[in-house]
């Protein structure tokens, strides 16, 4: 389904996810970031447990993986 959501990849920081996303926007690739962080708001190392996830829709994620290939 082109509208089912993927989560791309995962990271251990909310800032390697930010510049993954920025990288994919600028390809023209909607994304979004998912993080059990209070917004950023959590200190280390509580906000990491589930890591920090950049979401695609599934008709752009192999496009997106190969942008992301050497993050």
């Amino acid at each position: 389904m082109e509208r089912e959501l993927v989560a791309v990849k995962t990271f251990r920081h909310r800032l390697e996810a930010e510049l993954a996303k920025n990288l994919l926007e600028a390809h023209g690739i909607p994304s979004f970031i998912s993080a059990e962080d209070a917004g950023g708001m959590r200190p280390p190392p509580f906000q990491f447990d589930l890591g920090v996830h950049l979401i695609v829709r599934s008709l752009d994620l192999i496009p997106a993986r190969r942008l992301l290939r050497n993050t």
